[in-house]
């Protein structure tokens, strides 16, 4: 009974715990943070919380791994997927992180970067998960630890 019990309990963990009916494209911002929570903690995250909002700071998730390390997301989540997150955007995480001591920044979107976007983020340390990144951790196909460590 204990080995269905665990198996059972492994399986609800590694399952994504926001079904969707629709594409995430049409999820509104919050849906689109409250899975990101969804998807942080199912990649082995002690906690995880949505706290976006207006005055966020650019952080719309605060997440702790196991070992204690915090790591903040900034979800941009846009009706048209073929949109680019905006230098701007990286701009003031870069700002922030150097004025906070803030451990890692993530910025995930459905839309996607430009090279020089994506260039900036990775010179000040910013992780980009794009849209395609995000369909392959969303349906398994990646984690969110093997993302962080590219």
């Amino acid at each position: 009974m204990r080995r269905i019990y665990r198996r059972r309990e492994a399986r609800d963990r590694d399952a994504p715990s926001v079904p969707l009916p629709r594409s995430v494209d049409s999820l509104s911002g919050v849906e689109f943070e409250v899975l990101a929570v969804s998807l942080v903690l199912r990649g082995g995250f002690g906690t995880a919380r949505v706290v976006g909002g207006p005055g966020d700071m650019r952080v719309d998730v605060i997440a702790t791994t196991p070992g204690g390390r915090t790591v903040r997301f900034q979800c941009k989540q846009y009706r048209d997927p073929q949109r680019r997150v905006g230098a701007e955007v990286l701009h003031q995480l870069a700002d922030r992180r150097l004025r906070s001591g803030i451990d890692e920044f993530v910025v995930v979107t459905n839309g996607s970067f430009s090279t020089p976007v994506r260039g900036f983020a990775d010179a000040h340390g910013i992780h980009s998960i794009d849209g395609e990144t995000f369909q392959r951790w969303w349906n398994g196909g990646e984690t969110l630890d093997g993302i962080l460590r590219r």
